[in-house]
């Protein structure tokens, strides 16, 4: 069983788990809007490597200990059977959502499928949940107001908001030009 507070390499995997976080966070919408689906292009590469590595980090969550408070203060559970059955009530299903690998489906030839798989690949911003429980257990590590914190929260909030609304404006296009609603000719004169 791992301590968090004592583990340099959880340190070390939690910092490598922050950096595809934010990678995800900026690619998969933008993959969503404006790539095709190719399995062997640079984005296809990346989400097989991101898929290992979450999916590694699923089997890791059974092993990692957590706090609990008691009148003493907070100890840490290190009994395997109580650390499974907390990840699989609690955070399980979410990382089970955001790691299964919707790539590999075959589309067929109907469009609303294709359109489906596409829309489904969002579930990768599940991923972002995994966020707070890297930041909630190093927050104090990192030294961080509660103002600073919060001021850099909303900064990168809106940095990634206006990131994916502008990727949902490429999906809706997508779509509009799979059903034709406009028209290329639409399209041109603006």
């Amino acid at each position: 069983v791992i301590q968090p507070e004592r583990s340099r390499p959880l340190w070390k995997w939690d910092t490598l788990c922050a950096s595809l976080l934010v990678l995800v966070a900026i690619f998969t919408p933008f993959e969503a809007g404006f790539l095709e689906g190719d399995l062997f292009s640079w984005m296809g590469i990346f989400n097989m490597v991101t898929n290992v590595f979450f999916l590694l980090d699923m089997l890791l969550q059974f092993f990692i200990a957590y706090p609990i408070e008691t009148r003493y203060g907070p100890r840490w559970v290190l009994q395997k059977r109580l650390i499974a059955v907390r990840y699989l009530k609690g955070w399980f299903a979410i990382d089970l959502a955001s790691t299964l690998p919707l790539d590999y489906l075959s589309p067929g030839s109907g469009l609303g499928l294709l359109r489906t798989i596409r829309l489904l690949r969002l579930l990768k911003l599940l991923r972002l949940a995994r966020g707070i429980r890297v930041v909630r257990r190093y927050q104090a590590e990192f030294g961080l107001s509660y103002r600073k914190m919060t001021l850099y929260l909303l900064f990168f909030s809106v940095l990634a908001v206006s990131h994916w609304l502008a990727c949902t404006l490429g999906i809706i296009h997508k779509f509009q030009i799979e059903h034709e609603i406009c028209s290329r000719l639409d399209l041109e004169e603006g």
